[in-house]
């Protein structure tokens, strides 16, 4: 239950937040974490004209 409530926390702020002039409120850490999980599991092949944004 908590790594769903973690993992939806995380899109909803990258959602909501670009980093830069709306800062993120998820830890350092977490943004690191789950891109490197993301790159071990090789997502990243989405259908033509679809993105992550």
């Amino acid at each position: 239950m908590a790594i769903d409530t973690l993992l939806l926390c995380f899109c909803e702020d990258c959602q909501m937040n670009d980093g830069i002039t709306r800062p993120y409120f998820m830890s350092r850490s977490l943004m690191v974490f789950v891109e490197r999980s993301g790159k071990s599991a090789k997502i990243g092949h989405l259908p033509k004209g679809k993105s992550v944004d």
